[in-house]
């Protein structure tokens, strides 16, 4: 039979976790990295880069929001509660209901998006910028449903200790990026080539998603795409929890998205949003090797121990050291 976790067995297990997580964070900036630097080499900057990182801009927001952001962050620990307290099955309902709700919000978020944009497709002049505003919006709209089902999933393999396959998931869309961008740039030109860009990328995460819900089952979660009940007390809980977490985590999305709205229609200088999209990007890489690694790994850790106040002290106070060194050396 064995007994509790000793302190340094915990601290071993979380700098593990730790260290994979950084390992497919840095993977996967690194690989961000070349796709960007080719993208500019061989298509842009150019008024087709502004309105495609423009439009892909949009799904971008929605996914820190019902994402990786706030949603996962209340998710999470609930998750993790209802399994400790109620068992295997019923999180997995709570999560199959989550995994729903997250469905009918992106996915009424895509059709809006495939609507509004149809018309505008239609009623464009051949040739004009709006159309490629339409085509670029059209491919990018199911990106926000299957991105943000790759975070939710993602949630749920880091409760069961998983890290790196989630966090690849970034590196194989850049590698498709990055095999797009080289086959197009010398054949059909970079209009089109974008919009095969955006197609290649959400192809990707929709097989993540496939993949990582496989994964999943095998780990015990057999997520369904199921409305479920009625709301629950648990499932109130959820909520009242991911609204306040909403609160904290919408501005920083909101305002770039200004900012390139600003850069799209107020600046009016060819490769402006291009630029400004690549400097955050560039500002993101210690924030996604140091934060989204320690944080990824402490979010699902701490759930797990918050009905053991020893344990979490311990992997509290390792999350704020390793922090701390890592802003060091920022």
């Amino acid at each position: 039979m064995h007994g509790a976790p000793t302190r340094r067995g915990t601290v071993r297990d979380f700098g593990r976790k730790v260290f994979s997580s950084s390992a497919a964070t840095i993977l996967s900036r690194l690989t961000g990295f070349v796709r960007e630097v080719l993208l500019v080499a061989l298509i842009g900057p150019s008024r087709l880069t502004d309105i495609f990182y423009f439009v892909y801009a949009l799904p971008n927001m929605i996914r820190r929001v019902l994402g990786e952001g706030a949603l996962v962050s209340a998710f999470l620990p609930a998750f993790t509660k209802i399994e400790r307290e109620n068992g295997t099955e019923a999180a997995t309902d709570f999560a199959s209901r989550v995994l729903y709700w997250q469905g009918v919000a992106t996915g009424g978020f895509a059709l809006l998006i495939t609507l509004v944009l149809s018309a505008v497709w239609l009623l464009s002049e051949p040739g004009s910028y709006a159309g490629v505003y339409a085509e670029y919006g059209l491919v990018l709209a199911p990106y926000a449903f299957v991105i943000c089902a790759v975070a939710l999933l993602g949630a749920i393999l880091n409760s069961r200790g998983i890290f790196f396959i989630p966090l690849s998931v970034q590196t194989v869309m850049n590698m498709v990026w990055i095999v797009v961008v080289l086959a197009v740039a010398f054949t059909i030109g970079p209009r089109h080539g974008l919009t095969l860009v955006g197609a290649g990328v959400v192809i990707a995460c929709g097989l993540a998603v496939w993949y990582m819900a496989r994964l999943a089952a095998a780990k015990g979660v057999t997520v369904r795409w199921t409305r479920g009940g009625g709301l629950t007390p648990e499932f109130r809980s959820f909520l009242g929890k991911f609204m306040l977490t909403l609160v904290g985590v919408a501005s920083y999305p909101i305002n770039l998205f200004a900012d390139r709205l600003m850069a799209e229609f107020v600046v009016l200088r060819e490769g402006a949003v291009t630029f400004l999209y690549q400097g955050d990007r560039l500002m993101q890489v210690p924030l996604g090797v140091i934060g989204l690694s320690i944080g990824s790994v402490a979010l699902a850790a701490l759930s797990a121990a918050a009905a053991d106040h020893r344990r979490f002290h311990v992997l509290f106070s390792k999350t704020m050291t390793l922090a701390k060194i890592g802003r060091a050396h920022v």
